[in-house]
């Protein structure tokens, strides 16, 4: 059902939705009270026109302004409202009248400088803009960007000390934004160089420097490995603060060819590089040998619950793994050669179709995994020189009319803690407190189901995200549900779009879980469905099983706020994530059919004086029974010994 946008009025929206709610007590005011829940008092926000504002007033009754705007008040009391502001040191100055009594509160915020349209004195910058702020280590080829801020429609260049020349700055559609860019020559030879800016304008001119430093690395680039213990895995990005890439665990070897900032760049490939927090690194020496590996072995070994790869590997390098569907797993290996001449597959293993591998550039070798049923996820790490990829199965249903859900491990993950506590709603409801509301009622629900329930939290408990995401990996849930509410950024208008619910996952396997719990609030939650949205978020990362995010609604809005905080909808919200959870499990148990037959066991067989390749040694092998040497045919040519390596 799609929000109806209501009445707007002094930029205050209210859904007309439908919902029990049970009306408090009578109170009787002398004079008005006022309370605002956000911004909270003295608040930095960032460089915005416009802020969203909330709070309550008492007696719901009275007439309620700020800054001279009328705010209309819901039901309860609460409002909303959306409001110009200024940069620095601003005030809502918020006034409610009832019979006659009147009442202030003088709200302050803090707003940050705006992006533009640029300083109004051409004799000065704003150096929060300059760029680079901090120091930069390039290499020849590489490009050198610089930025900075100052009054518009001035014409200027930059120079490098130590190079000679100077290279123009464009400014961007009259924002007084300047950038400008220089490629590293191999001639170059600057260490810690200054870069200086010159602007002028019709009346006045302007110098500056960039606080950041440039050096042209010379010389072995630095090898350094990801340091073990300070986090269960280092996130490199594409670029500087850019998008996720992969997620490399302690231990592994990297090159390191740049810096820019905190961050350091690190050379995968003559076509890939990626960048990574210079804090996660250890540097090695500098007569370190460069990371390179050689992919030696390959097989499978079977478990109950999961068919493990096993690669061997020389040497812990860069690895990204990525699920490309449901039954095809593909892992790109940085700095290997593959030299693979055995792929021996576990001959109790029902699970795994195949095993193939390929070397797609220099020093880049790739491995796919196909199975014959879809995967529930799939982890991958090194352990005692073998890159251990843990695929696991699909669970084992009963078949109908049992619960699609009966013995199923789900781990329910309220969001949010007494140190980080969400945001709060107009009449001062917190997230934290409404994300436990539904796993507590959600809970009971699934265990009448026959599945078995934990919760990263049953209580007003601190939880870190690393510890939810250890919990449910080490547990090894069929399935992972992060439960939020939502809210807006600082400056969004929050009356713009309509408002709703929406569901998040991150891998391919986890898309169908959030379909499947979207499509349920479709049918039954009476609030705007946002969509199914990819979401960068931790606790939707885990590979190991399917795992989603639901925000459901926006408690931020006086009337979603007040359906959080009734019983009816609560319960409803609760059945709603019951039958998504059913859903997909259902479908996942048509998909996968009934358990496969227990085979029997093998007869023992005399072993074979054969060798295993190295990193196999633990794997089982099955031999067969050696046959008795016939006499090779006259009339046709005897088959090679040896076929030499062979690309599947």
């Amino acid at each position: 059902m799609r929000m109806n946008r209501g009445v707007l009025l002094s930029g205050l929206w209210f859904t007309s939705v439908a919902f029990a709610w049970a009306q408090p007590a009578p109170v009787v005011f002398s004079t008005p009270s006022i309370k605002v829940n956000y911004p909270e008092f003295d608040r930095k926000v960032g460089a915005q026109r416009a802020v969203f504002i909330l709070g309550n007033v008492q007696p719901p009754e009275s007439n309620f302004r700020i800054n001279g705007s009328s705010v209309p008040l819901y039901h309860n009391g609460g409002f909303l409202a959306y409001l110009p502001v200024a940069h620095g040191t601003f005030t809502f100055v918020c006034e409610a009248e009832f019979s006659g009594s009147t009442s202030t509160l003088d709200h302050r915020i803090y707003v940050s400088k705006s992006l533009e349209p640029g300083v109004a004195d051409e004799r000065t910058i704003e150096e929060e803009f300059t760029w680079p702020r901090k120091d930069v280590e390039l290499k020849p080829g590489d490009w050198l960007r610089v930025q900075i801020k100052a009054a518009p429609r001035m014409k200027g260049y930059f120079q490098i000390k130590g190079v000679d020349g100077e290279w123009p700055l464009a400014e961007g559609a009259g924002s007084g934004l300047y950038s400008g860019a220089y490629q590293i020559q191999p001639e170059d030879k600057l260490k810690r160089a200054a870069i200086r800016f010159f602007l002028k304008g019709k009346k006045g001119k302007v110098k500056a420097k960039a606080s950041g430093l440039v050096t042209v690395l010379r010389g072995p680039w630095a090898v350094a490995v990801v340091a073990p213990g300070k986090s269960d895995s280092a996130v490199v990005r594409t670029g500087p603060l850019t998008g996720y890439m992969m997620f490399l665990p302690g231990g592994v070897k990297v090159l390191v060819d740049g810096k820019m900032g905190d961050e350091s760049r690190l050379w995968l490939s003559d076509a890939e590089s990626g960048w990574i927090e210079t804090s996660k690194l250890e540097f090695l020496p500098r007569a370190t040998p460069q990371p390179r590996a050689v992919l030696s072995s390959a097989g499978t070994q079977a478990s109950s619950s999961a068919t493990y790869a096993l690669l061997g590997m020389s040497d812990k390098v860069p690895f990204q793994a990525e699920l490309l569907e449901d039954d095809f797993l593909r892992l790109k290996l940085y700095h290997t050669y593959a030299y693979l001449n055995w792929i021996v597959y576990d001959s109790s293993d029902t699970f795994v179709d195949w095993i193939r591998w390929r070397q797609e550039a220099t020093q880049v070798a790739a491995v796919e995994i196909k199975t014959k049923k879809p995967m529930l996820g799939y982890d991958a790490y090194y352990e005692n020189g073998i890159l251990k990829v843990e695929i696991r199965h699909p669970p084992v249903f009963a078949p109908p009319p049992k619960s699609a859900l009966d013995e199923r491990l789900i781990v329910l993950d309220p969001g949010h803690s007494p140190s980080d506590p969400g945001r709060i709603g107009p009449m001062g409801l917190t997230e934290r407190e409404l994300n436990l509301r539904t796993a507590l009622l959600l809970k009971p629900l699934l265990e009448k189901e026959g599945a078995r329930v934990l919760l990263t939290r049953d209580a007003d408990i601190e939880v870190s995200l690393q510890d939810r995401v250890r919990l449910a990996q080490s547990v090894k849930a069929d399935a992972f549900l992060s439960l939020h509410n939502n809210a807006l950024g600082d400056g969004e208008n929050p009356f713009l779009l309509p408002h709703g619910f929406s569901l998040f996952y991150y891998h391919p396997h986890s898309m169908p879980l959030a379909q499947k719990i979207r499509e349920a609030y479709k049918r039954n939650v009476p609030l705007y469905d946002e969509g199914l949205r990819y979401g960068n978020i931790m606790v939707a990362r885990m590979s190991l099983m399917p795992a989603a995010l639901v925000e459901s609604a926006y408690f931020i809005f006086p009337d979603q706020e007040a359906m959080l905080n009734d019983p009816v909808f609560q319960e409803k919200l609760a059945r709603s994530l019951l039958e998504g959870l059913k859903g997909f499990f259902e479908d996942m148990r048509k998909r996968v059919g009934p358990p496969p037959a227990v085979r029997a066991p093998a007869v023992a067989q005399p072993q074979e004086n054969k060798t295993l390749p190295s990193g196999l040694e633990t794997m089982p092998v099955q031999n067969k029974k050696k046959e008795p040497s016939k006499p090779a045919s006259k009339s046709k040519k005897s088959a090679p010994k040896s076929r030499g390596k062979r690309n599947p």
